[in-house]
This record gives structure tokens, C-alpha cells and sequence, in this order.
């Protein structure tokens, strides 16, 4: 469609498009290139949905989109370099009406009228089979989950140990143990607790690998896991900081990432991202408000035949700059996936790695957004299974995590962890409203 340009009216041409009205000058077009004509979203939405690949233009062309009249709620647009896209999950029910302007920065623009109808009409199946994990405490829950992954008589070889009182050094722990499926359980800072020495017992493993320095886990539970297994040996991954640990175990000859030939990057500042990138990928973590890479972070991923980056979050988690930076070090292997909040990036992540053609997942896990102990430990068991780890509020399931669970053609649902992090509204499939 040709701009809209200041003309006189003895010039005017008026032209009816399918999504709306737009004035046409018949002189203009001649005179300058004109711009492409805005995309609108489909006519239908689902409210609480969020937007995928939703293209407001594809052009390899510097232009701006933006919003200029009426209004669409939730949904913002985002500019990129060589495309633009509408971001984020309508809010409003009923008809929303709206105008969508590109500018390629001098007077030339174009603009589209948009209406779409959005629906509150996401619910699930009732038929799904729910089940829930859960235990007395996170060490207890840890350990159920272990004896689900590694059901008896079976043993593990290997066995990874984070802190339960604190999530960094588990974040990174929980990628590479679900890589090696190797049971991730946890521990107090001073103690081993009873229930994990007895698990340990029970799995017999050779090795045992403790995440984290001497400050997350003492040496006191390393002496503990020696006096449970005394032919096993332990090695203990730690670094200055909860990003060199993470690097020096992503890294480790023995007991890091098998591959990295696909990688997650999540920011060590918060837990949420990471907690759903777990049974995808190794993770990495990055201090995400950065602005570039470091030498070492650039060193790991250079060297270990990355071909696939896939950051976890958005940009108050994960800078624009340090997506950015990504983007020209790493071009064409790296993609964001990104939402308005925690819940938003964890169904973002099930739907990326998940969504397969022609392929559908039979089991969905869920576990509270608001703590970071159950679906760390449960990334192994997801992984084996070749299912997602989704994040859920406490007495409803988020509307576009719903969405994804029917969209994965799931049959199961487990629940990870107790009552008191996520209620038996859940269990009776209780959808957010919008």
C-alpha cells in the first residue's frame, strides 16, 4: 500500500483494504519509493496467548513500526534490525481496533487499520491424566524424584549434589545432570540430611560431584557423602563466583556438558529462566545485565562447537545489548525467548524445544514459579521422558502455559512438589482468568 502523504484533495485516492481504510496519494508513489505495507495480527486472539513470530513487517529495510491510534493491551511492538513483531498476549476481551504505522525515518510512512476480536477461550482437556510428586521438604522431594528417575533395583553411576538453600550453583547443575541423567539431589549448607544419605546409599554411585564452594556446601556434607559411600569419589566443582562455577562445570572434562552443541544462556541473577532451560540444555549463566560477553564465556562457546544459543528471558533479565552482542558474535545461531514475566518464558521454552512436527509430548511437568528446589531436581526425570518442565502459579495454571499443554498433545500432567507451593487447584486444572 502506497503512504499517506499531505496532499491536495483534488488528488486524493481512497482505497478499502480487507483490515481496514488508508488513504492513497496517486502522485506520491512515483515520486519515492513507498513503504511496505503493515501486517496486521490474525483477526481472532486468545487472551492470556502470547504472540509467537507474529510479523508485523519482514523486509530488510530500516523501519519503525508503532501503534498510533486506538489500542491493543498486552500487546507492544517490537523493532528489530531488519523486522518488526507484535510481543506479548492480548488482555483485552472483546474487539480491539487499532492503527499500525511504519516509518522508515524521513516523512514516508504507511499504516494499517487492525481489528481483532480477542476470546477468553482456553481450558483443558479434562481427561488428562494429573499426578503429583511431593514429599515432607526439598531434600525429601529430591529424593522422590531421584527414586522416579532411577526407579529400584536400578543404580546410578554419577550424582551431582547442589545446595538446596540456594539456587545458583544448582541452576547449572540441574542442565548437565539431565544431560547425563544423573540424579540432581540436594543439601544444607552444614549437614547432609538422613533421606539423601540413604538415597546415595541406594544409588551406589562412583562419583559424586558437590556444586558450589565450601560457602554453599560445607565441608562437613562432603565428609558425610565419603562416610555413605567410602569406595566413591568426590569431586567438588566451584569457582570465585556463581558464573565461574558455572562455566568451570559447563566445561569439566568429566562431569560437565556431554555436547554444548545447543546451549542455554539464563541469567545467574535470578532462577526462573534457567529452571525451564534445564531439561532443554545445559545452562549457561551470565551476569544478564552485561552488555557483552565475556572473554572466558566467549571461549566456552567458541571452542566447544556451539550451533545453537538460546537466550532465556527478557530484556530485565537478559539486556538488549547482551542479546546483541550474541547476535553479531554468533550470527544466525542464536534466538531469545523472551515473555512479559517468568511464566511467559517457561511455556515460550516448552513450545520451542517441544513443539515438534508431527511429534507430540505425552507428559507436561508443572512446578511452582515462586521457588526454584522442585523443578531443579526434576529436570533430570523431564529430560528422560523427553518433556518440558513448565512453571505454574500456586492455584491456576497461566493461561498461555494451558495453551501450550493442549498444543504439545500432552496426556499426563505431574506436578512437582507439595500443597503449599502449588495447590490442588492445579491438580483439578484450574486455568487462570485473563
Amino acid at each position: 500500500m502506497s503512504p499517506i502523504r499531505s496532499i491536495p484533495a483534488t488528488a486524493l485516492a481512497v482505497l478499502v483494504v480487507a483490515s481496514g481504510l488508508t488513504t492513497l496519494s496517486a502522485g506520491a508513489a512515483s515520486a519515492e519509493p513507498t513503504l511496505p505495507q503493515p501486517m496486521c495480527p490474525p483477526a481472532t486472539a486468545s487472551a492470556g496467548v502470547q504472540y509467537y513470530d507474529q510479523d508485523l513487517w519482514a523486509q530488510e529495510e530500516s523501519l519503525t513500526g508503532s501503534i498510533i491510534a486506538g489500542s491493543f493491551p498486552g500487546v507492544t511492538i517490537d523493532n528489530h534490525s531488519w523486522y518488526a513483531s507484535y510481543e506479548g498476549a492480548p488482555s483485552k476481551l472483546g474487539v480491539n481496533t487499532f492503527t499500525v504505522q511504519l516509518t522508515n525515518g524521513d516523512t514516508r510512512t504507511s499504516s494499517i487499520v487492525c481489528t481483532v476480536d480477542v476470546k477468553a477461550d482456553v481450558t483443558l482437556d479434562p481427561s488428562l491424566t494429573v499426578s503429583r510428586i511431593d514429599a515432607t521438604d526439598r531434600y525429601a522431594e529430591a529424593v522422590k524424584i531421584s527414586q522416579a528417575t532411577v526407579p529400584a533395583p536400578a543404580t546410578a553411576p554419577l550424582v551431582y549434589i547442589a545446595s538446596g538453600e540456594k539456587f545458583s550453583d544448582a541452576l547449572s547443575g540441574a542442565g548437565v545432570a539431565a544431560q547425563r541423567s544423573a540424579p540432581l539431589l540436594l543439601s544444607s549448607a552444614k549437614s547432609l540430611p538422613q533421606v539423601v544419605s540413604d538415597e546415595l546409599a541406594r544409588l551406589k554411585p562412583t562419583d559424586v560431584v558437590v556444586l558450589g564452594g565450601e560457602d554453599t556446601v560445607e565441608p562437613a556434607v562432603a565428609a558425610a557423602i565419603k562416610a555413605a559411600l567410602p569406595a566413591a569419589t568426590i569431586t567438588r566443582i566451584d569457582g570465585f563466583d556463581r558464573f565461574e562455577v558455572s562455566r568451570n562445570l559447563i566445561s569439566h572434562p568429566t562431569f560437565g556438558a556431554t555436547s554444548l552443541s545447543f546451549v542455554a544462556v539464563a541469567s545467574g541473577r535470578v532462577f526462573p529462566d534457567a529452571l525451564s532451560g534445564a531439561p532443554m540444555a545445559p545452562v549457561l549463566l551470565v551476569n544478564g545485565l552485561q552488555t557483552a560477553f565475556t572473554a572466558e564465556e566467549k571461549a566456552i562457546l567458541d571452542t566447544r562447537g556451539v550451533n545453537g544459543i538460546a537466550l532465556l528471558g527478557g530484556e530485565n533479565t537478559i539486556s538488549r545489548e547482551l542479546s546483541d552482542s550474541a547476535s553479531r558474535l554468533w550470527v544466525g545461531k542464536t534466538v531469545r525467548i523472551a515473555g512479559a514475566n517468568r511464566y511467559f518464558v517457561s511455556s515460550g521454552v516448552a513450545r520451542f524445544a517441544f513443539a515438534k512436527p508431527s511429534t507430540t509430548v505425552d507428559t507436561v511437568y508443572l512446578a511452582t514459579g515462586v521457588t526454584f528446589p522442585d523443578a531443579l531436581s526434576g529436570a533430570v526425570l523431564a529430560r528422560k521422558s523427553g518433556s518440558p518442565i513448565m512453571l505454574t502459579t500456586k492455584d491456576c495454571i497461566p493461561i498461555d502455559t494451558a495453551h501450550k499443554i493442549t498444543m504439545l498433545g500432552a496426556k499426563k500432567i505431574v506436578i512437582l512438589g507439595g500443597t503449599a507451593s502449588v495447590s490442588t487447584a492445579v491438580e483439578k486444572l484450574t486455568v487462570c482468568s485473563p
